[in-house]
């Protein structure tokens, strides 16, 4: 349960959320007393967010990837290009492919759920065990450490919508514990193309599906460096305690 995975967030992600809600109330106010005109509302820039397109169909038919448990399901996102493309590799289907966009360049609609909240499942790690990577049992998609990040849902579309503070700690506290101190840089300037790093993370990772009868207690969070060229693992119970 991610949930129990809490800890104080920086001060200064917590002042720039507030700085944002404030500059929402301004121009909302400034809309409707006609001083500015309405404007395109514009998610998940800072930082910058990736989603992955699927295709679905020979008709060109495609959708988002997507995450999901037994309350909610909301469009997944990744902090790092290289995880994005990760994803997209593993979900593919043959002869259909996939593509990876930046959040901020898909329709908002897409991120409004069933409940009427605006959500992101925010990837933060993959799950491995014996150094390698894991797929459902079914093989479907990769296992994952996620967070739900939501927006209480008003009339229209926030004006702001990005990862809030406490997932972005959450982020800096699994690489912090990895030794990957600059990983924010890294995913911003990544060294090596961005598709051939996932190819070959997924070379070095050995992707298998989890074995029905897996010891739960030996799962490990993964995550891939693209700058050192190399997966990082530590043990899931990391991301449990307080």
């Amino acid at each position: 349960m991610w949930e129990q995975f809490k800890r104080p967030a920086r001060a200064d992600r917590f002042q720039k959320k507030l700085n944002r809600e404030m500059e929402e109330v301004f121009i909302r106010n400034a809309i409707e007393f006609g001083n500015m005109p309405p404007r395109d509302w514009r998610f998940f820039l800072d930082p910058a967010v990736y989603v992955v397109l699927l295709g679905t169909g020979p008709d060109g038919s495609c959708g988002l990837a997507a995450d999901s448990s037994s309350s909610w399901t909301a469009v997944l996102g990744f902090l790092s290009p290289v995880d994005a493309h990760i994803e997209g590799i593993l979900r593919a289907k043959p002869g259909l492919g996939y593509e990876v966009r930046q959040a901020c360049r898909v329709p908002e609609q897409h991120f409004r759920a069933e409940n009427g909240e605006w959500s992101l499942s925010l990837h933060l790690s993959w799950v491995a065990l014996d150094g390698r990577m894991l797929l459902s049992p079914g093989g479907e998609e990769p296992c994952r450490l996620s967070r739900l990040v939501s927006k209480e849902a008003g009339e229209e579309a926030p004006i702001f919508f990005e990862v809030d503070a406490i997932a972005l700690d959450d982020a800096d506290y699994l690489y912090e514990c990895a030794g990957l101190y600059a990983w924010e840089h890294t995913h911003k300037h990544p060294p090596l193309p961005v598709e051939r790093a996932a190819q070959y993370a997924l070379r070095e990772g050995h992707p298998m599906r989890l074995p029905l009868d897996a010891d739960r207690s030996r799962l490990e969070l993964a995550l891939f460096d693209p700058e050192g060229r190399n997966w990082h693992y530590l043990p899931r119970q990391v991301a449990f305690e307080s």
